[in-house]
């Protein structure tokens, strides 16, 4: 009788630690800035569902792990690196605020994008769902800018450009095109291209 209710109170204890080691969402979020920071691109896609819906909110969304993987590796030939904040979490959702800074900013004259709210929705510990909406400061340092590097785009660099975007004027995001766009974007601020 002594053993059983010993062998009980074992197994209710190695219950709550292992209920305490567990990861939970805020973990998770943090794993995925930490493999997203750290550009291991088979990490952060592990952390997806193969459903996986990723948007920025007013410019674009890519559905899938096949083109959540080219925002990846955009990622990667652009240096970002993201600081998540603010974390807070009702069920399966995740909300934070995110400062994100690449190459690809600092080359326009932007330090850092700021977005919020973001949100990852969760699926059996999987990430299912990333929305993200850049700030209204953010929005407008972009669109202050974008102008003269758009003119100068079109008048200068047209053919190069034109193979940078869509159809619809979006942007193409892959490995490839994000070098592409950075020694665009050198050549635009009169810098060495390498």
């Amino acid at each position: 009788m002594i053993y059983k209710l010993l062998y009980n109170n074992l197994i209710f204890l190695l219950l709550l630690i292992s209920l305490g080691c567990s990861p939970n969402l805020e973990d998770k979020v943090k794993s995925y800035e930490l493999a997203h920071n750290n550009h291991d691109i088979d990490k952060v896609m592990s952390l997806y569902t193969n459903d996986i819906t990723f948007e920025i909110v007013g410019i674009w969304t890519k559905t899938g792990k096949e083109q959540v993987r080219n925002i990846a590796e955009w990622d990667l030939a652009t240096n970002s690196h993201m600081i998540i904040s603010d974390i807070e979490i009702n069920n399966d959702t995740v909300t934070f605020k995110l400062k994100e800074g690449n190459d690809w900013f600092r080359l326009i004259g932007i330090e850092y994008m700021y977005y919020e709210p973001c949100k990852m929705v969760f699926e059996n510990g999987f990430i299912k769902e990333i929305k993200a909406e850049a700030t209204e400061e953010s929005r407008n340092a972009f669109n202050e800018l974008w102008p003269s590097l758009y003119q100068w785009l079109i008048k200068e660099k047209n053919e190069e450009f034109s193979k940078l975007i869509t159809a619809e004027s979006e942007f193409i995001y892959n490995l490839e095109y994000a070098k592409m766009w950075l020694k665009l974007l050198k050549e635009w601020k009169n810098l060495p291209v390498q």
